[in-house]
């Protein structure tokens, strides 16, 4: 009987535990497709071409880089502007091969470093385990500080990104996308579908920004 219940339970715990692993699978999905076309809408109203790598996972980093060099095209044309989609891009991709690179070191290290020292009986367990640790706080560090990087620079696409459709709303935009996990979807929604973004502006036909002109062109129209 006993024995009965314990594997009714462990049953039921493994039907909840994929039914929740369903779930999660599912909004990971669903929140991918909303971003890749709450993106691509975005890039057609700046009218920046190749919107459809929106759903290609990296090369959406380039378009969104792509869209925050619209920022400058707009408020600062007499500026140099930086290559902002090579440079989030080239910043993913660095990430991603480092990290992978980083990983099977990792694993080669430390697979060869205790099969040697307890062969040679040269290591006790405990200075092995000691020197597992502190591999494993260096792998830690570097692929955190990678992470950060390529946070920062994707934080500063964003910023740019908001700016460019929305104006001076693109400080709290971002504070909200940092500290409250589902904000950026929405606010990439509301960028994307509502006819109040982008800000109004100097346009060209297309409906992109008109190049060589600026914000302070803009107050002048109004007025």
């Amino acid at each position: 009987m006993g024995n009965a219940m314990a594997a009714l339970i462990v049953g039921i715990m493994a039907v909840i535990a994929l039914a929740l692993w369903g779930v999660l699978m599912l909004w990971v999905l669903v929140t991918y497709v909303l971003s890749s076309v709450s993106l691509m809408k975005i890039s057609k109203k700046l009218g920046v071409e190749k919107g459809w790598l929106a759903f290609i996972p990296m090369a959406n980093y380039w378009l969104m880089g792509k869209l925050a060099e619209e920022d400058g095209k707009r408020y600062h044309p007499e500026k140099k502007q930086k290559k902002w989609g090579k440079i989030y891009l080239t910043a993913g991709i660095v990430y991603l091969v480092a990290t992978l690179l980083l990983t099977v070191a990792f694993i080669i290290f430390t697979t060869v470093f205790t099969i040697m020292g307890v062969r040679n009986g040269e290591m006790t367990a405990a200075s092995v385990s000691f020197v597992q640790n502190l591999v494993q706080i260096v792998f830690n560090f570097l692929v955190y500080a990678m992470m950060i990087v390529v946070m920062i620079f994707g934080y500063i696409v964003l910023y740019k990104l908001y700016h460019v459709m929305a104006g001076s709303s693109a400080t709290w935009m971002l504070i909200l996308s940092i500290f409250v996990p589902v904000a950026q979807l929405v606010i990439m929604l509301l960028l994307a579908f509502s006819s109040k973004y982008p800000v109004e502006g100097p346009y060209d036909e297309s409906g992109a920004f008109a190049e060589g002109q600026t914000e302070e062109y803009a107050v002048q129209t109004e007025e």
